[in-house]
């Protein structure tokens, strides 16, 4: 059976081997089993333990492997250094005027490879992209602009129990900055949002009264509670 599709990996830096370490086989075995998918075979798999044997052929499917790959930028500047005689170009001991380009911070076959992947692995991934890093103003956007966003979220939470949730935007400025510092990218907004919020809404639930929540920069700073309102007495908007 011939099948077209795209299968993301996410997470993908986490199938790195590492010497000593103990998840060093299963890697190795992973990344052996995923060369044979990525290069074109019939694989057989089955849903569950009663399901019939279905056969999948991978030569037009395309793989896409994602991952934050910490620690690769170390092996990159390594070796930029090494190339220009001992002169790093990135970190303290940077020569001043000197600023890398993005097309040399992107690592090569061997940079990948040291990093702890299999060569043949690696030697099948045709295209590479490096993405930057999402500032507060990124973030702030996704809340604001995503229907599935952190802040959407709790605010249907909010109006599943009666109430009414509005972040100034102060106050989503805040809530992206904390996120950017924690280095856990647009995931990392919903942890900051239970942080805030949980607390509140575990109070609401023995009220018999609704109100209109309206969380301030000032509140996420000091980790206040969002000024209350009775619902439908004042109207107030994001």
């Amino acid at each position: 059976m011939t099948n077209n599709a795209i299968v993301l990996l996410d997470e993908f830096d986490k199938l790195r081997i590492l010497r000593g370490a103990n998840t060093d086989n299963f890697c190795q075995d992973y990344q052996a089993s995923l060369l044979r998918m990525v290069e074109g075979e019939v694989c057989n798999f089955k849903r569950s333990e009663e399901s019939d044997v279905e056969s999948v052929d991978t030569t037009d499917i395309m793989f896409i492997f994602l991952g934050a790959f910490e620690g690769l930028q170390d092996i990159v500047a390594k070796r930029m250094g090494e190339e220009r005689s001992g002169s790093r170009i990135i970190g303290f001991n940077a020569v001043e005027g000197e600023v890398p380009k993005k097309t040399d911070l992107e690592p090569t076959n061997e940079d990948i490879i040291e990093y702890g992947f299999k060569r043949e692995l690696i030697g099948r991934v045709a295209v590479r992209a490096i993405y930057e890093q999402l500032s507060v103003d990124d973030m702030v956007t996704i809340m604001k602009s995503c229907r599935t966003s952190a802040y959407r979220d709790y605010q249907r939470r909010f109006e599943a129990m009666g109430h009414k949730l509005v972040c100034t935007d102060n106050a989503l400025a805040e809530i992206a900055r904390i996120a950017v510092d924690r280095k856990m990218g647009a995931r990392g907004l919903s942890a900051v949002f239970s942080d805030i919020l949980l607390p509140v809404m575990f109070d609401l639930s023995s009220v018999d009264d609704h109100f209109v929540c309206r969380l301030t920069g000032e509140c996420v700073r000091l980790r206040k509670n969002p000024e209350r309102t009775a619902l439908g007495a004042q109207s107030i908007s994001a």
